[in-house]
């Protein structure tokens, strides 16, 4: 769905069934699995929701895309343009994308990553093919994105299960959902917001638009910058890259 530029509530009418779905998932978790929704976000033995995890996932993948696009801008300044934006009406640009799209980009990730990957799990008995699988629901989901039809529907869907994949397996190595939900949320409101290229899936007018994307530096830079995500997020949490082995003892979902 394109939503007209600089149009905050067509953006709020895009996330509302978001809204809808995290909702609806919390019924589920309640009344068919009898399990707490905070069991989607980490394991059963934890005692609470870990926001400093949230904020430091989005802070880094935020800084990671900064740093990468001042670099990108200094070999090529003229495939920047800056918005002419009046009044305040970035800052409510802003405001909006950084209060619904939060709901969005969590849904995604409990539902895809979470509530779909746990069932994977018990389904196929192997983490790796159920990785594969939830981040081919991801790309699906992205298949109606005009980016799809405006750079290449094979290309666009590529990258999607790349993003998906790789959001996965901080999820995975992790053992936990949070660091997931805020990369997730400072990905689409940095792109929402503050860097932007035509007929992208939100539509808005952000701070700065790109001329023209190259999708294989796009592709390029987006590894790299994960690459470098993980491996930060390694030795912060000490995290062991253990091998994709299925935990029979997870009883989350039932």
């Amino acid at each position: 769905m394109l939503i007209p530029a600089f149009d905050e509530l067509a953006l709020i009418h895009l996330i509302l069934p978001f809204i809808t779905g995290l909702v609806g998932l919390g019924f589920a978790m309640k009344f068919i699995h009898h399990a707490g929704f905070q069991t989607l976000i980490f394991n059963v033995n934890d005692q609470k929701i870990s926001f400093s995890k949230i904020g430091y996932g989005f802070a880094l993948w935020f800084t990671i895309q900064v740093v990468i696009e001042l670099f990108m801008y200094f070999v090529n300044p003229s495939n920047y343009v800056f918005n002419n934006h009046p009044d305040f009406k970035w800052l409510i640009l802003l405001l909006v994308a950084v209060i619904f799209i939060p709901f969005q980009t969590t849904f995604e990730e409990l539902f895809i990553r979470s509530y779909l990957l746990q069932h994977f799990f018990k389904l196929f008995g192997n983490p790796l093919i159920s990785l594969l699988i939830s981040s081919l629901i991801f790309t699906l989901l992205h298949f109606n994105n005009p980016e799809a039809t405006e750079y290449g529907l094979a290309k666009m869907l590529a990258y999607y299960f790349l993003a998906g994949l790789f959001i996965g397996l901080i999820s995975y190595f992790d053992n936990r959902l949070e660091l997931s939900i805020g990369m997730h949320a400072a990905n689409n409101i940095y792109a929402a917001a503050f860097v932007g290229y035509n007929n992208s899936a939100f539509g808005t007018k952000p701070l700065i638009m790109i001329k023209e994307l190259n999708f294989s530096e796009s592709v390029t830079l987006f590894l790299a910058g994960s690459t470098i995500f993980l491996i930060i997020c390694r030795y912060k949490y000490n995290w062991v890259f253990r091998k994709f082995n299925f935990d029979a003892n997870d009883e989350r979902l039932n």
